[in-house]
């Protein structure tokens, strides 16, 4: 089935956002049978997303173009998340990837005791005329509405809740919430502050603009309440906090103390993309279910927590690109979880691929495992290799252990690579503490 261009963009901006493996564009039910048009599925975190670009008939009478609009992109967009929710709920294993609903999803769907179902209705084609009527061309948010009786205002309760959010909101979201933690956080404390309290929001940009910027420096983001002013116990969020965020120093300074950390990203993606062209030199048999079980322990990390972790790795790309290099960085976001860079110079090049990737799993297992030693409170061990900048091979190693598991053989080994070998032998503290 064709997508049309508000589709193509929903979904580069959610694969951006949550990764290739997680996020899913326009999955079936049946054969032929849509079920939604975006589906992403991030361990107990289900997202159903909706995407309808309806014209706005400005040649009838504003009410009247208001109300058909409103049934054929907000009505419609909610009927179909609900039945996609119930279809997910009743019936996980009926979930297909291509029209004719021959390959099957596959990642597994969590269990209904464990799912977490986030309702997101993109809605377009009315940008225009609210920026006329209003001043912002984003879609009010009332909760005391839930009908299409107010023009270009919409509620969020519709017997389950739902983010009803245009284009501007669109935007706003995914270029500020760009990693699945950061998204999944605000998806839930909008929810559980907006079903809790009463609130009239210009636009779900402000809103978000707003969010942005109860963040300073390492704490969590925020819902906060004591800017917004309050009138018959009603929260005013107004359309100016958007525009503030855009323009300021914040912002820019966040860009740029976040570059490096699309690292994380890159690497993510280049696995996933690795394994769809069947060219990994180990754990091709895997499924990618096992593979995004794996690697989800890096891609819940927020984007804050992707910044501490690759100033980890970008410290020792900065050391001599003669020999190997190591570093330990504990997760920022996840208790007990800690990363193992290691990364590797040129190889000589009689040693073939085949053998070099054994010595690279096997040098890196001894890195994790030294580490484990050292750090007895890891509860799981992430270790990457990859090559320095002036390294001949571009082999990449990923391995996860289970911390909690630890025997006299192990120690015996750890202690010899430590000692004997030099792994890790300088490195007392997992870096990046003091960012806490």
């Amino acid at each position: 089935m064709a997508i049309n261009n508000s589709e193509a963009r929903l979904g580069e901006l959610t694969r951006n956002t949550f990764l290739s493996m997680w996020a899913y564009q326009n999955p079936y039910f049946a054969k032929a049978k849509e079920l939604c048009d975006v589906l992403i599925v991030f361990g107990d975190d289900v997202i159903i997303m909706s995407d309808k670009e309806i014209e706005f008939c400005q040649n009838a009478a504003p009410e009247v173009a208001w109300s058909r609009w409103y049934r054929r992109a907000v009505e419609g967009s909610v009927r179909q998340l609900r039945g996609a929710s119930r279809q997910i709920r009743s019936a996980p294993h009926r979930i297909f990837v291509d029209a004719q609903a021959s390959s099957p999803f596959p990642l597994t769907i969590p269990s209904q005791d464990r799912m977490r179902i986030h309702l997101i209705a993109v809605v377009h084609g009315c940008e225009e005329p609210c920026a006329k009527l209003y001043g912002h061309p984003g879609l009010k948010i009332d909760t005391r509405v839930n009908d299409g009786s107010v023009p270009f205002t919409v509620g969020v309760h519709f017997q389950e809740f739902v983010h009803v959010i245009s284009r501007p909101a669109l935007d706003a979201l995914f270029t500020s919430l760009n990693t699945a933690r950061d998204f999944l956080d605000y998806l839930t404390r909008k929810q559980l502050t907006l079903s809790q309290k009463s609130f009239l929001i210009d636009g779900e940009e402000a809103f978000v603009g707003a969010y942005m910027q109860s963040q300073r420096g390492n704490r969590p983001y925020e819902i906060p309440l004591d800017k917004f002013p309050l009138t018959q116990d009603t929260f005013h969020v107004s359309k100016g906090y958007w525009l503030e965020y855009t323009n300021s120093s914040l912002r820019q300074t966040r860009i740029e103390a976040q570059e490096p950390s699309f690292v994380v990203d890159r690497l993510i993606e280049h696995m996933a993309d690795e394994y769809e062209n069947n060219a990994l030199t180990t754990g091709q048999q895997l499924t990618l279910q096992e593979h995004a079980a794996a690697f989800r322990l890096l891609a819940a990390e927020s984007r804050l927590g992707r910044q501490l972790i690759s100033a980890a790795l970008y410290q020792i790309l900065a050391e001599d690109p003669g020999t190997f290099w190591s570093n330990v960085v504990e997760s920022f976001d996840v208790p007990g979880l800690i990363y193992v860079w290691m990364t590797y110079p040129e190889i000589p090049s009689e040693t073939s691929d085949d053998e070099f990737e054994d010595v690279l799993q096997n040098y890196l297992s001894l890195h994790m495992l030294v580490a484990q030693r050292k750090f007895r409170g890891a509860k799981l061990i992430f270790g990457i290799a990859l090559p320095n900048p002036e390294s001949n091979r571009t082999s990449r190693a990923f391995l996860v252990s289970d911390g909690s598991i630890w025997t006299k053989e192990m120690e015996m080994l750890a202690e010899v690579a430590e000692v004997e070998k030099g792994i890790l032998r300088n490195v007392q503290a997992t870096t990046c503490f003091s960012m806490r």
